[in-house]
């Protein structure tokens, strides 16, 4: 499972929330990206309430690795998902640090 921040409000952070950003084309890019992987078709995505990591950029969480991105733009979707499903690591550079994660979702 794969959730999208797409929360327009409230306001936590004045960098603006998920849902004002471009997370549908996030969305698809991510459903296009695990249409191309083998056994990934049908892996779901979800869009969710804040995540409460507006500094990040738009919040990517991929169950059940339970792993929290940030900063992830459409182009950073294929090499993401072949991290996490395909060489089963985190993809560092956008892992957002466990200090900074919001622990109640």
């Amino acid at each position: 499972m794969i959730y999208l921040c797409n929360s327009t409000s409230p306001k936590i952070s004045e960098s603006g929330c998920c849902g004002e950003k471009e997370v549908e084309a996030l969305r698809l890019a991510i459903v296009s990206q695990l249409a191309k992987m083998e056994g990934l078709e049908q892996e779901e995505v979800r869009m969710s309430a804040c995540m409460s990591n507006c500094i990040y950029g738009i919040s990517v969480r991929i169950h059940p690795q339970n792993q929290l991105y940030g900063n992830v733009k459409p182009e950073d979707i294929p090499e993401l998902l072949a991290s996490v499903f395909t060489l089963k690591k985190p993809l560092q550079r956008l892992l957002i640090p466990p200090v900074n994660r919001f622990l109640g979702f």
